[in-house]
């Protein structure tokens, strides 16, 4: 598969098209409106790629469809002050397992810029 990695889904191996970043980020995993699936939780990502996203549980989660992520990134910036970004996009839950879930981003992602407040 020319040095690609690859994944199983059900009994055929399919090639990893996206590089994976193996890092903690704190993020929010809600259910879309109108999509059942509970409430909201703060999770950590256990790595992220620009197609998606594995969210380390500490309790086997029970989503399902599309979700909503807004992950936390944090920015190095000028005079020790650093810069939070919030990533907003959608994504579909493809896996659930005991200690996470793979979410598959689709359609759009945002960037804003997180403020302080004092």
């Amino acid at each position: 598969m020319g040095g690609r990695k690859t994944f199983r889904v059900m009994n055929d191996r399919v090639p990893r098209h996206s590089k994976r970043f193996v890092m903690q980020l704190p993020a929010f995993v809600k259910p879309c409106a109108g999509v059942d699936g509970g409430d909201p939780h703060l999770l950590l990502t256990r790595d992220i790629s620009d197609r998606g996203a594995y969210f380390s549980s500490m309790e086997p989660m029970v989503y399902a469809g599309q979700v909503q992520v807004e992950v936390l990134l944090r920015v190095p910036g000028c005079d020790d002050q650093d810069i939070y970004l919030c990533m907003t996009t959608r994504g579909v839950v493809v896996r659930c397992e005991v200690d996470g879930l793979a979410v598959r981003f689709i359609g759009e992602s945002r960037l804003s810029l997180m403020t302080k407040t004092n």
